[in-house]
């Protein structure tokens, strides 16, 4: 007879932060990775130093901190007879601690209970980080249960992805995930499904993993009463959460029924994310709808970065995560899980441990988007882009992982007849209520002589809210994403002129004149792909 469901104790909370520590977070936070002998030798992990990374998420607000612990057959912070542990250098720093009988998830585990957050382990569904020679010997024993029918590109070549249709494989994670429930008193589980591939797709052809998606539902059925039965013991329920792609259809092109792990009460909070980038466009309509009215809770993630085109240059602002936040309460998120925050650690290597994008100022940018009052009264911005344009390591240039186009951009070719063209982006703003808001729009190609027509939601845009900038030597590396000569367009938000939603952005070429800007002989379309809006507070 399965085990009773235990109640959901967890204390109501208004707009819960979630933070994601990957497998590596923990480990090189404070210096750079060399070989496995200096790490070992020379920066050899103390509990303290797992008690003080704590500490400083802590300053965040988190509620709940998700340490991965599970990777490509490796385990990590924690050891086990019956699993391998990770090889490479920055997990081996560890070993003395669990040589001496520590284990460093059982460390972090009861300093979130001092801290007050809940603690979950995290365990990567095929993740295909590291060479192909990297992972676990489960891997690499078993060459036949690895996917080698796989979609194109540079992202997709044949490694330590395992097929999802083999038993043996589910088998297998499903036990690593046992073991830790059951040696170490965790809240829970966070499943990460961030690489897009669970069943072969040859040439691209995704229908095995709609075809196959029972199988994987089976795996969560399995891993659910295995948390009820160990919660029944611990008088509480052990949380199963999920992180999966952004959309349900890229969820079910890779095999994930998020609907029917929602609807049959599976999973206790989903958070759908783009794998890399933070999509300030995101539509999670779908989602709330199948949470609203469920004790499921909805947590889409935030990341540092919005596109792979500026993914070298300064991370996400405070500004920009006031704006994520204020848009996910707007669409009827329950909180935010924040994800590969680690890239806001720069600083701390290049010696500025002050400045806002290292570590540990950087968790501020959290704990300002936990504040709903500090969100409503601080300086927003959004950034809309091009996530995947420009980016070759999947096949064609612009898809995610899942295989859809993530290139959104206006094309306005010189052509006779006034060419015009849309932008979408989604506000959740009360311009009426702002001091100012305004749009930013850098169009390439633009030139002086060229006269535009701009239109927001079918509204033509007075000349009087509108301003251009030209830009003649372009934009340089060290202000983000390098840009040829362009143009960029101001328009004073006036009330009416968005909506709270989407909106239509719409540009038509009323004159190609000689394009000073770039001085090119025979001109380009002009192109946006980048499309910004400031608000600032009344």
């Amino acid at each position: 007879m399965p085990a009773p469901t235990p109640p959901d104790t967890r204390p109501p909370r208004d707009f819960e932060l979630i933070y994601v520590s990957d497998p590596s977070n923990v480990c090189n936070y404070d210096f750079e990775p060399g070989d496995a002998r200096p790490l070992i030798t020379s920066h050899p992990a103390r509990p303290e130093e797992l008690r003080t990374f704590i500490d400083r998420v802590a300053t965040s607000t988190a509620d709940l901190f998700v340490q991965e612990v599970y990777n490509a057959g490796w385990t990590m912070y924690f050891r086990s007879e019956r699993f391998e542990y990770d090889a490479r250098p920055q997990h081996r720093r560890f070993l003395p601690m669990m040589d001496d009988g520590i284990m460093p998830l059982r460390v972090m585990l009861e300093r979130c209970r001092e801290r007050g957050m809940r603690c979950l382990a995290g365990f990567r569904v095929n993740d295909n980080h590291g060479a192909p020679d990297q992972g676990g010997m489960f891997l690499h024993r078993n060459p036949q249960w690895k996917i080698t029918d796989v979609p194109p590109g540079g992202a997709f070549l044949p490694g330590n992805r395992m097929d999802f249709t083999v038993p043996e494989v589910r088998d297998y994670l499903y036990s690593v995930v046992a073991e830790v429930v059951s040696s170490f008193d965790v809240d829970g589980v966070l499943l990460t499904f961030r690489d897009g591939l669970y069943f072969p797709a040859p040439g691209g052809d995704r229908s095995l993993a709609r075809e196959r998606q029972p199988l994987m539902t089976g795996l969560i059925e399995r891993l659910r009463a295995m948390l009820d039965e160990h919660g029944a013991a611990r008088g509480r329920r052990l949380e199963l959460g999920v992180l999966v792609p952004e959309t349900l259809e890229d969820c079910h092109a890779v095999g994930l029924d998020v609907p029917a792990w929602i609807g049959g009460g599976l999973v206790d909070f989903v958070a759908p994310m783009d794998s890399s980038f933070t999509d300030f466009n995101a539509d999670y309509d779908e989602f709330r709808a199948l949470t609203s009215g469920t004790p499921c809770r909805l947590y889409p993630g935030v990341q540092p970065y919005c596109c792979s085109r500026e993914s070298f240059g300064p991370p996400a602002t405070v500004e920009n995560y006031r704006a994520l936040a204020h848009a996910l309460r707007h669409q009827g998120a329950d909180g935010m899980s924040a994800y590969n925050f680690q890239k806001h650690w720069g600083g701390f290597r290049s010696g500025r441990r002050g400045a806002e994008t290292g570590w540990p100022a950087a968790f501020r940018l959290l704990r300002e988007a936990r504040d709903p009052q500090r969100v409503a009264d601080g300086v927003r911005h959004y950034t809309y882009r091009s996530m995947w344009g420009g980016y070759h390591g999947i096949s064609p240039s612009g898809t995610n992982v899942c295989g859809t186009m993530k290139d959104q951009k206006l094309v306005l070719p010189r052509e006779p007849g006034s060419p015009s063209a849309s932008y979408q982006f989604r506000l959740f703003e009360e311009i009426e209520k702002a001091a100012s808001a305004t749009l930013f729009l850098r169009a390439v190609g633009l030139g002086s002589a060229d006269r535009i027509a701009v239109h927001l939601n079918g509204t033509a845009v007075p000349a009087g809210q509108l301003r251009r900038v030209h830009h003649r030597e372009g934009r340089p590396e060290q202000a983000g994403r390098p840009l040829p000569p362009h143009t960029t367009v101001v328009i004073d938000l006036a009330p009416g002129l968005v909506v709270r939603g989407d909106n239509d952005l719409r540009l038509t070429l009323l004159f190609s004149g000689t394009v000073d800007v770039g001085a090119v002989a025979d001109p380009e379309p002009m192109v946006v792909d980048e499309v910004d809006v400031t608000v600032v507070p009344g």
